[in-house]
């Protein structure tokens, strides 16, 4: 199983406004730093909690069909298709009745509808491709924990702008980010 982000999110979960009022930053002059923080901060907690925050497109793809399918970087919002090399070689598209979604669990899961089986695939690598929508709705759903956590990142890295400081030990990220971050960690 192997999974690409093929249309990556269009927006971050926390505007410049906010990462600037939590710096208390009145001027435009480190705009497109701060910019580059939070896209830094986004993609740390995205890799550490193993979820997509802002919605985006995944393709995932398998050799076959599992009993149940679980698309990685939940919240899953919907599946777009779910497409297979039949054991002709060629080409299929499942009908989205023959699959129910269910989007509410974390990770999702993607079951075969009752009535209907995954059908036989190829003998093939990545014969299974399933395209589907992750992250939440929008900004405001973002849980406030991974947000603050987005902004503690923000913060560190704007006053620590090197890993060492004269006069200074190695910095690290505030442990308040990892344990904001615990409860939203999707473990596999």
């Amino acid at each position: 199983m192997s999974f690409t982000v093929t249309v990556p999110a269009s927006v971050l979960p926390v505007s410049i406004a906010e990462a600037k009022e939590h710096l208390r930053v009145e001027f435009a002059d480190d705009d497109n730093y701060i910019t580059a923080l939070i896209g830094a901060a986004v993609d740390y907690v995205e890799r550490h909690t193993r979820r997509a925050l802002m919605p985006q497109t995944v393709l995932l793809t398998r050799d076959d069909f599992p009993d149940v399918i679980e698309p990685p970087l939940p919240p899953l919002q919907s599946v777009a298709s779910i497409s297979y090399i039949d054991t002709e070689g060629s080409p299929q598209t499942l009908n989205p009745s023959t699959y129910d979604i269910d989007n509410v669990s974390e990770p999702g899961r993607i079951v075969s509808s009752i009535g209907n089986q995954w059908p036989s695939t190829s003998i093939a690598i990545n014969a299974v491709s399933v395209t589907f929508i992750a992250g939440y709705v929008d900004a405001a759903s973002v849980p406030p924990q991974i947000k603050q956590a987005i902004l503690l990142s923000i913060g560190h890295w704007y006053e620590n702008r090197e890993q060492v400081v004269e006069g200074k030990s190695f910095s690290e990220l505030p442990m308040g980010v990892e344990a904001l971050l615990n409860n939203y960690v999707i473990w596999l």
